[in-house]
């Protein structure tokens, strides 16, 4: 998988553009609004400038710049455009709300690690709580890192940073869907085990749910209910992460494991 910037270059900006698939080669494209403004006013790209657009739903171009009007809107022409299918297994992460910036951070990282979803999760042990009727403006903030995460990284696709839920929410459907919960007590990545299921397959992964607990980890009762929903346990090694770094490890972790980052560019 080749990062942004990885061949000594400068990275080039990307913006969210959501008209991207009704175009083709050779035609030209208008970014206005927040993104255009972005472009013109805060990027300051220049004619002739090369410039990444998504629409977050897997299409992904490359074009000039050939207009720049302040304060909103840029003309690009378009030099190419591809689709990129959902990569399999799709990953999400199940993360206990965190306190402070803490939560952008950690949606940021797993955005940039290629996640497709990220589900805030009240946990019987979760220190940070948002109030009652504030919900929707921080799940909007998360939203918003995620994005500008996306584009940073030059994602085809825009996860979801969905309302937060319980753990029994994110359990009731297990159709195809591998529940991983991060746990001191379980096999470690690479053990047989693992090996069995991510590596050789032997059963159809959809789709893995990687559940990370609050720092001091889910209660008895969660514990007692994720291994009745079917969740097993992985180990990311002895020592503790706190809960950010280990959710990242742990989609780290599965992605190896599942073969994802090997469908990418390998050179």
């Amino acid at each position: 998988m080749r990062s942004p910037g990885a061949e000594g270059g400068p990275s080039q900006a990307c913006f969210l553009v959501p008209e991207l698939a009704a175009t083709s080669v050779g035609g030209r494209l208008d970014v206005e609004g927040d993104e255009g403004r972005h472009a013109v006013s805060v990027r300051r790209v220049r004619l002739g400038e090369t410039v990444s657009l998504t629409d977050g739903r897997g299409s992904l171009a490359e074009g000039r710049v050939v207009e720049c009007r302040p304060p909103n809107r840029m003309r690009v022409e378009i030099d190419q455009i591809r689709f990129d299918p959902r990569v399999v297994p799709w990953i999400e992460v199940g993360l206990s709300v965190l306190k402070g910036d803490r939560m952008a951070r950690a949606i940021e990282q797993l955005t940039e690690a290629g996640v497709e979803g990220i589900t805030p999760v009240i946990a019987d042990r979760s220190v940070a709580r948002w109030q009652p009727g504030r919900e929707s403006g921080e799940i909007g903030r998360l939203r918003r890192r995620a994005a500008e995460a996306a584009k940073q990284s030059r994602r085809a696709w825009l996860p979801e940073v969905r309302l937060p839920a319980t753990l029994t929410d994110l359990t009731e459907d297990r159709a195809s869907r591998l529940l991983v919960v991060l746990a001191e007590d379980g096999p470690a990545a690479g053990d047989a085990w693992w090996r069995d299921r991510l590596v050789d397959r032997i059963e159809p992964i959809a789709e893995v749910l990687v559940l990370v607990g609050p720092e001091g980890g889910f209660s008895p009762s969660e514990v007692r209910a994720l291994r009745t929903a079917g969740a097993h346990p992985l180990a990311l090694g002895p020592g503790v992460m706190r809960s950010g770094t280990a959710a990242l490890a742990g989609v780290v972790a599965v992605s190896m494991m599942s073969g994802r980052w090997q469908t990418g560019d390998r050179d």
